[in-house]
């Protein structure tokens, strides 16, 4: 895997642009959202590793193993993995084995540390999201594209999911966040899903934007949680693992009284700490994995960590979203799939 693997992997869409360095592409920006200031050389020498982004609208910049910890959720080591980097040595770069087939498996698994966001984070994104919930449950259009996930207005409510109505960009400061690579916290337009600890406290943001054309789709607010989406109690003997966070919460209001769900994010995301603890201890592991390669790659990825997971998709449409749109009963289908498990 290279830097370039890893941006198309987080929805970007980079396009060559010159040779420079062993090729120059530009797309939008992961952090920031600028349409075509952020750059990526692949192939140049880095310190540690080959690769280089900045962007030069917002600042950030770092090489390969940067960008798969800020962008990926992932630790030191399973960056080195994830780009096939089996030995190196800080001072010298041709010490550096590259084996871009490398097995996951064959790195050390080590779960991403939680941290909780500063509190100032989490008041300003309560003010944010119940902002947005407002516009979303006077807004006819939005309200119906949740429905057609599975999410119908009760569970709008509930969740607090939101529509922010316009681009924005907000002062750090008034986020707590202190951060001389950043200039301002992006809220982009679009539907807004934010995520909760137990005591109800916001800590992650996440928004699918209106306007994402060639450019990332999702884009997480700066200074939440670097880690998965937890919906549910905790104490259920079913624990369920999905890739989107709408998907997720539409599980829930479906079947959340005997199961409790877990959003990646994305689907080569490794687990955090939290959710690893969680798997390693629930009786029933169900992979809800998309009906594609990558769903496929995911779900090998899980039965690796835990032996206990079992995998299920839905017998429609890509994922939990399209199986809804199409007439699909979210909680029939789960109710089947438990009893499947349940007696093997």
């Amino acid at each position: 895997m290279s830097l370039l693997d890893a941006a198309i992997q987080t929805g970007l869409n980079p396009k060559k642009v010159a040779s420079t360095k062993g090729g120059e592409y530009h797309s939008s920006c992961p952090e920031c959202g600028g349409k075509d200031r952020f750059f990526i050389q692949p192939n140049k020498k880095m310190k540690k590793c080959c690769g280089y982004y900045c962007c030069r609208r917002c600042g950030i910049y770092g090489d390969s193993i940067q960008f798969y910890r800020k962008f990926h959720g992932m630790s030191f080591t399973e960056a080195l993995s994830s780009l096939g980097i089996s030995d190196f040595s800080s001072n010298n770069l041709s010490s550096i084995v590259l084996t871009s087939n490398k097995r996951f498996e064959e790195a050390k698994f080590e779960p991403v540390l939680l941290a909780p966001p500063k509190k100032e984070w989490s008041r300003r994104g309560l003010l944010f999201v119940e902002e947005c919930n407002e516009n979303t449950i006077k807004d006819s259009f939005a309200l119906q594209y949740l429905a057609k996930r599975g999410l119908p207005l009760d569970a709008v409510v509930k969740y607090k999911i939101g529509y922010n109505l316009v681009n924005r960009f907000d002062d750090l400061f008034d986020w707590g966040i202190e951060d001389a690579a950043k200039k301002s916290v992006w809220l982009p337009r679009g539907i807004v899903i934010p995520m909760f600890d137990e005591k109800g406290n916001v800590v992650r943001i996440k928004i699918r934007r209106s306007d994402y054309d060639d450019r990332s789709k999702f884009v997480v607010v700066s200074g939440g949680i670097n880690g998965f989406g937890l919906v549910g109690n905790i104490n259920c003997e079913v624990m369920v693992v999905v890739e989107s966070e709408l998907d997720a919460y539409a599980i829930h209001h479906a079947v959340g009284d005997f199961v409790f769900v877990v959003s990646a994010g994305s689907c080569i995301t490794n687990p955090d700490n939290v959710t690893d603890f969680l798997a390693k201890r629930t009786k029933n592991l169900l992979i809800c994995c998309d009906n594609d390669d990558a769903g496929e790659k995911m779900f090998e990825k899980w039965k690796r960590l835990y032996n206990h997971a079992e995998r299920f998709s839905t017998p429609i449409g890509k994922d939990i979203g399209e199986y809804v749109e199409s007439g699909g009963d979210v909680r029939m289908f789960f109710s089947r799939v438990l009893e499947r498990v349940c007696n093997e």
